[in-house]
């Protein structure tokens, strides 16, 4: 187990694109992802999500970027929900 007095940094973030965005995909997404880790927050929790910003030149795409502090966590989120 890390020591917790250790400051923690997340990996770097999986992208997500919803393309078109679907308000119940990204609603399924985030249900799923609960599911498997726990709820979501900031402060040193397992995992958290931002949007990211959609370039100009793309319409009706929503990115999510999703930080995990263990290692093995991201990568099974990767494996099963990234597009």
């Amino acid at each position: 187990m890390p020591d917790p007095t250790l400051p923690v940094s997340p990996i770097s973030p999986i992208r997500v694109h919803f393309r078109p965005y679907n308000h119940e995909e990204v609603q399924a997404l985030l249900k799923k992802a609960v599911k498997d880790f726990g709820p979501f927050g900031l402060n040193g929790k397992r995992w958290w999500f931002e949007t990211a910003e959609t370039p100009d030149s793309e319409i009706n795409v929503w990115i999510v970027d999703f930080y995990f502090l263990d290692t093995n966590d991201a990568i099974i989120f990767g494996l099963k929900y990234q597009r």
